[in-house]
């Protein structure tokens, strides 16, 4: 009987087919590949900065136009149509605002941080100026209201930056040479 170690030698002659061919079998990754540069996130932190402060600026004047408190839960006279443009209108143009501001890919994650700055800065400015009249601190400012108004305007705003991505063409496939060069002999 012959051992298993000279079986496989005896049957190292068979070629193994590969039923999927343009597919591969192994991938072959050398350390030479990843390196610390093509791992790095490429941010350009003077256009992020830039980009958020002109979204929380925009949302900070939208938010003095409509006149709308959001923050603030006074039953169902709450949900009115200055806190739908609140909620929902005012923090997709912010998004689009801060995508188109950022001009790159990221622009839609960026897009995040205006609305929840803001909503974030007017909650505390609220709670220590506005109604600061010795009650508990649930009173006026309920924060199981707060919570879910914050999701919704912070997607609302990431729904804008991701067509403000669209917009700037951020997702744009790049001609290759060969469709260039044929464009620039016709």
């Amino acid at each position: 009987m012959r051992s298993s170690k000279q079986k496989i030698e005896d049957d190292s002659d068979y070629k193994c087919v590969n039923p999927r061919p343009n597919i591969p079998t192994r991938i072959h990754i050398s350390a030479s590949t990843m390196t610390e540069d093509s791992a790095r996130i490429n941010v350009n932190y003077p256009k992020a900065t830039l980009a958020v402060l002109a979204g929380m600026a925009l949302n900070f004047g939208g938010d003095w136009l409509i006149g709308a408190n959001v923050e603030v839960f006074k039953g169902i006279e709450t949900f009115s149509f200055p806190w739908i443009l609140d909620v929902f209108f005012l923090p997709f143009g912010v998004g689009l605002l801060t995508a188109k501001v950022y001009g790159s890919k990221g622009g839609k994650w960026l897009a995040c941080l205006p609305p929840l700055f803001v909503r974030c800065l007017t909650y505390v400015y609220l709670y220590l100026f506005a109604f600061n009249d010795g009650r508990d601190f649930f009173y006026h400012l309920n924060l199981y209201y707060w919570g879910p108004v914050v999701i919704l305007v912070v997607e609302a705003s990431n729904f804008g930056g991701i067509l403000g991505e669209v917009l700037i063409g951020a997702y744009r496939k790049k001609a290759s040479n060969s469709a260039a060069e044929s464009d620039a002999k016709a």
